[in-house]
């Protein structure tokens, strides 16, 4: 009994064991039916969406029959948008997410140092090198001066005495007669005809000669690569009197070999600067300037003619016209109220007639709150630039009153045919600046004491708009 209860036991468990497999078998069985009963019926359930998508190729190709285009023309559109599409993407990439690259600095060479200035051992700047670029490439200019220091023109001529005149009849400016010059007689003396040599000495004025020869490698300033140059010269003692040369069409070298003459007085040299700017002409614009030779004419030798080459730099800003000064002096005495302007002199005063000089005059005016109140005039001093007045004027001027009073000195051009020209004003009081209210303010605390100062003249226009002054009120007439 006990032999045989572990056989059975084994064989329970060996037919456990094989209904187990039975039972694996007949659900892998199972299972495989169910997958081919999925393929199987995956063809039903599949067809509409298959109906679907076989749909679309057609209404395309529905849609784009309408277009009255080949189908190469409409590939070549879609092609195109596509890389356009492209391109714009691509930018905004770039912009967005690009990072800009820091600009390279040049490196400047520096030069082996010669001597022992620190200042060989700086390293220019980036700033000073482009300047220096600037002025390089503008082109060069040839021109000649000579000056003639009042050269003695000579006129010789010979003259006939008949025999019915006297010696001491005749006037001439030089008399030259080697037999006669040492034993002119005091009387009246009949003699037989001869002949005199006369010498006449005439003193020309003081002339400078600009001669404008010729340019070379100017700057192109035109969008065809060339210009069309013309120069203009002038003098910065006398900025309104300038000339210009003949425009030459379409070139960057032109000869010009044109002469202007300027009346300079040898005391006005050393502080003369010669100017000659080139120009390029256009028709319808600005005239563009090309470059300009600055000379100080005292910084050049006028002995002799001089002829040289010069290279064109960048224009500098215009200057402002050199007016003239004038020395006058304040006294004011608070006790009695008087208030003195001597008017001593001015000088470098503005050329305003043809001739290269002036015929002026001072206007002294107090002004009382913005108003016009006292007036006084000196004398006209004839053709000169220097004039020297030593003229005194007295005014009432109460203390209290004082503080408002303003006193506007004027120069002016006396014409006997034309209205008088200004040539420059200035004004002293509380309301002036710089020199003009130092002058002031030394007067006022020095009472009693004549104070003399030089003072340089302001354009009229300045001086007007600064003082603001009030017209007067002009009331309308009644209709008859």
């Amino acid at each position: 009994m006990h032999g045989s209860w572990p056989r059975s036991l084994c064989r329970g468990k060996g037919r456990l064991r094989l209904r187990r497999r039975r039972d694996g078998h007949s659900s892998l069985a199972m299972a495989v039916a169910a997958r081919k009963g999925m393929m199987t019926a995956s063809p039903l359930t599949s067809s509409p969406v298959a109906i679907a998508t076989t749909a679309q190729p057609g209404f395309l190709d529905g849609w784009l029959s309408q277009i009255p285009l080949p189908k190469w023309a409409l590939i070549a559109v879609a092609v195109a948008v596509a890389v356009l599409l492209l391109l714009f993407v691509i930018c905004i990439i770039r912009c967005c997410c690009g990072k800009k690259k820091p600009k390279k600095k040049e490196k400047v060479s520096l030069l082996p140092v010669s001597g022992f200035s620190a200042a060989c051992l700086v390293q220019p700047e980036m700033e000073d090198l482009e300047r220096c670029a600037e002025q390089t490439g503008r082109g060069k200019l040839q021109y000649s001066l000579e000056y003639n220091f009042r050269v003695q023109e000579v006129d010789h001529t010979l003259l006939h005495v008949p025999s019915t005149h006297s010696l001491t009849s005749l006037t001439p400016t030089w008399l030259e007669a080697s037999f006669l010059l040492h034993m002119l007689p005091t009387e009246p003396l009949v003699i037989c005809p001869i002949l005199l040599h006369l010498v006449t000495l005439t003193i020309a004025p003081f002339k400078l000669k600009v001669g404008v020869k010729q340019a070379a490698e100017l700057k192109a300033m035109d969008s065809g690569g060339t210009s069309d140059p013309y120069v203009i010269v002038y003098l910065t003692s006398d900025v309104k009197k300038k000339y210009e040369t003949k425009v030459y069409r379409k070139t960057l070298n032109p000869v010009f070999n044109e002469t202007f003459t300027f009346q300079v007085p040898q005391a006005e040299v050393p502080e003369s600067t010669l100017v000659m700017q080139i120009y390029d002409f256009n028709r319808f614009a600005k005239h563009d300037i090309i470059g300009e030779v600055r000379l100080p004419l005292a910084s050049v030798s006028l002995q002799h003619v001089i002829e040289q080459w010069s290279d064109l730099v960048a224009a500098s800003k215009v200057e402002e016209e050199q007016l003239g000064e004038i020395c006058f002096s304040l006294r004011y005495v608070p006790s009695t109220g008087k208030l003195t302007v001597l008017i001593l002199e001015a000088k470098k005063l503005k050329r305003m007639d043809s001739h290269g000089l002036s015929d002026p005059f001072v206007k002294v005016h107090l002004i009382l709150n913005r108003k016009k109140w006292k007036k006084k005039t000196t004398s006209v001093k004839k053709n000169t630039l220097s004039p020297y007045f030593n003229e005194v004027f007295v005014f009432e001027v109460p203390f209290s009153q004082i503080q408002n009073v303003d006193v506007v000195i004027s120069v002016w051009d006396h014409d006997k045919v034309t209205k008088n020209e200004p040539i420059g004003k200035l004004f002293l009081g509380c309301r002036a600046t710089g020199n003009q209210l130092r002058h002031w303010s030394d007067m006022l605390s020095n009472p009693r004491r004549p104070l003399a100062q030089w003072h340089s003249l302001q354009p009229p226009e300045v001086v007007d708009k600064a003082l603001g002054l009030k017209s007067h009120l002009k009331l309308p007439l009644p209709p008859r």
